[in-house]
This record gives structure tokens, sequence and C-alpha cells, in this order.
């Protein structure tokens, strides 16, 4: 039996289905609605802001143009402010962003390295050890929240993840944002900030 091409497309369809529905193939003959996206719905706001980070991480990572600070910034904290999940999984993908991003400028780590860990802090974690683990694991995770990082983004995960200067910096920052003013007579302090060479978190 000779097909025929359906006059829309390239499907070959039978003769008889082709006298059914005017030379067309049942794709084309009743095609499913467009669904329209409201730009405004929060949902497709983070999903929207989510491919902008990740596409600005593959900017960086290919070298090939100037980038302002000003757009990374930008990029990671509106990506920030519009994340919602468990506490791990924010964590996961706000550090995956922000060590793809400053792996290419060191020095806005101290700007946006605070607000990726203040989740692994929010999961209970207090010592370094700790800290350095959860970076050391996010490193090797193949599918972590969001999408991976990128490569520089992955070596640098591991390099922080062997800085305790920076983690206690991090979470210093954290800790004294969440401070009440006056501080409470017995303030609790994270043990990292209780280690030696820690004490300037703690005045």
């Amino acid at each position: 039996m000779n097909l025929i091409r359906c006059k829309l497309c390239d499907n070959m369809i039978l003769p008889t289905t082709a006298a059914a529905n005017g030379g067309l193939c049942m794709p084309c003959k009743n095609p499913k609605p467009k669904i329209e996206v409201d730009p405004h719905d929060p949902v497709e706001q983070f999903r929207m802001l989510k491919i902008a980070a990740f596409e600005l991480m593959a900017r960086l990572e290919s070298e090939e143009e100037v980038i302002e600070d000003s757009e990374i910034i930008d990029t990671y904290f509106s990506l920030e402010r519009r994340i919602q999940s468990n506490c791990d999984s924010v964590a996961q993908g706000l550090l995956v962003v922000m060590a793809s991003l400053c792996a290419h400028r060191r020095f806005l780590t101290a700007k946006l390295f605070p607000s990726a860990i203040a989740p692994v802090y929010a999961l209970g974690f207090e010592r370094y050890e700790s800290f350095a683990h959860y970076l050391r694991c996010l490193a090797e995770e193949d599918r972590p929240y969001l999408g991976p990082p990128t490569r520089s983004g992955r070596s640098y995960l591991l390099e922080l993840s062997t800085s305790e200067a920076l983690i206690r910096d991090a979470i210093s920052n954290v800790w004294q944002s969440m401070r009440r003013d006056p501080p409470e007579e017995n303030e609790y302090i994270p043990y990292i900030l209780r280690s030696p060479g820690s004490e300037q978190a703690t005045t």
C-alpha cells in the first residue's frame, strides 16, 4: 500500500487517513493546545532565573567574553531570593551556582559564600569538619539539586572545603546577621566560632 505524505509535516499516512482528514496526519489534524505560560508565575520566574544562572556559569567557563561583576552578583542573588525547597536542596543549588561563578571571580566569594552556606548551617552543622565534608560530597555528587557545577566550580568546591578560614568567615557572617541587638546574656555561639583563631567573631 502506498503511503501519502501529510500536507503540513513529513509524516507518512495511510490513504484512508488522508482522505478522512483532508490530507493531514492525526497530530496535524488535532494539534494539542499550546500552553500559555504566565511570566509572573513564581514557578516560571524561578525556572527562568535558574536558566539564567546556568547560562552565566557556562559563559564564564568558556572565557570567551568579558562579564561584569554586577551581572554575576545580580544573577546569583536573583536566584537566591526565589529558590524554595528544603535546606539541603537549597544549599546544593546555591553552592553549585556560587562556586561556579566565584571560581572565575575569587574576590566575590566573601559576598556570595555566606548566603550559599547559610542553609547548611540551618541543617545544624557547626564544626569545620562537617562543612568541609558537605562541600566535598557536593563536589562529587552526580545530580545535585538544580544541576551540576562547571568543571571549575567543582574544583572550587573542593578548594573551599580545605579553607577553614573562608568557611569560618562565612558562618560568622551568617551568625552575625542572626544575632539579637543587643546580644542575649547567654548567647549561643556556633562551635566553629568558638574554636581557636575565631575570637573576633564572638565580640
